[in-house]
């Protein structure tokens, strides 16, 4: 299993094991899964990578990961959010790659991300960011995906 229930033991809370995917934002993984499944893949640079993980953790025979709430919680999107302008075209750049990873055609990969950026376009109003940096960031992604230039993240120092 991905998840050690000693773990749970030792910061002495009750664990609720729960199985199925969850994305990577506090986790625990055994040594042997970590080498079968060959680590995280490098060339998703942001997103996705967890994913592909977990993928090929069960592509190589190994258990459904297990979730076990040891009472960490994970602000979901705020370093997004409030960078937008430079976190997106990161993500959507991992997108193409995952895609790729896949086995979709590169420029197939790409038309279905920029496409995914453009179904965005109208959702910006409803958005947590602002709407100016948002639309920035769909641009700036929908260029990255387009012409394959790995974008770059913000210094740590400023998330």
């Amino acid at each position: 299993m991905l998840f050690r229930s000693r773990f749970a033991r030792r910061v002495r809370v009750r664990p609720r094991a729960r199985l199925g995917y969850k994305s990577f934002s506090a986790v625990a993984i055994h040594r042997d899964a970590w080498t079968r499944a060959g680590g995280l893949d490098a060339r998703l640079i942001f997103c996705f990578e967890d994913a592909l993980f977990v993928r090929n953790h069960r592509a190589r025979g190994g258990a459904d990961p297990v979730s076990i709430d040891v009472g960490i919680s994970h602000e979901k999107s705020t370093t997004t959010s409030r960078h937008i302008a430079r976190v997106l075209p990161a993500v959507a750049f991992s997108a193409r790659r995952y895609l790729e990873v896949l086995g979709t055609p590169g420029r197939l990969a790409g038309a279905i991300v920029v496409a995914a950026l453009i179904v965005r376009l109208p959702l910006v109003v409803f958005a947590s960011a602002p709407p100016r940096a948002h639309l920035l960031g769909i641009v700036r992604a929908a260029r990255a995906v387009a012409c394959g230039r790995e974008p770059s993240l913000p210094p740590y120092e400023l998330l």
